[in-house]
């Protein structure tokens, strides 16, 4: 896992200065990237204040930012507490593997059907349904414990996550 977050770092870090060549070669200024340099550097803070500020000053967004932080922090719970159950009941670490990559596949689904989905139907309607798919497999999810049922549970439960997201 630590190799995949440093590969991930190097290639954003990567990526960044590919974009920022971009920007001055299509100012002409490439040779003279250190002339033109901004005099202010990219602040992290500065910019999640202004990204926050942004978002929170739009009414249609702040509650939907506040759902969907509940319902991403909810399911990584919800996943990470069935990992722990399903280790607890001395399952292999193959079953489990197994399951959180029969999620994690359902999940890719679910990106894939997301664009054909959204622009179909309203954001309100996908939240609603989705939401109600979400309650309902929660309390299917605590009446069952074979590792088979918990898959096709959180499968039915995280298929529409990525289009509930996109919304």
């Amino acid at each position: 896992m630590t190799l995949c977050h440093l590969v991930a770092a190097v290639t954003a870090g990567l990526l960044g200065r590919q974009t920022r060549r971009a920007g001055l070669a299509d100012t002409g200024a490439e040779e003279d990237a250190d002339l033109d340099a901004p005099t202010t550097r990219p602040n992290a803070w500065r910019e999640f204040r202004e990204g926050f500020g942004w978002l929170l000053s739009r009414p249609d967004l702040g509650g939907v930012m506040l759902i969907m932080t509940i319902i991403n922090l909810g399911f990584n719970a919800a996943i990470t507490t069935v990992v722990y159950a399903l280790q607890q009941a001395g399952h292999s670490e193959l079953l489990i593997g197994t399951v959180s990559a029969a999620i994690g596949a359902v999940m890719l689904v679910g990106a894939v059907v997301a664009p054909f989905l959204v622009p179909r139907i309203p954001a309100g309607v996908l939240t609603i349904g989705g939401l109600t798919v979400v309650a309902l497999c929660a309390v299917v999810l605590s009446v069952v414990s074979a590792p088979w049922a918990v898959a096709v549970v959180l499968g039915a439960s995280v298929l529409l996550l990525p289009a509930l997201n996109a919304g």
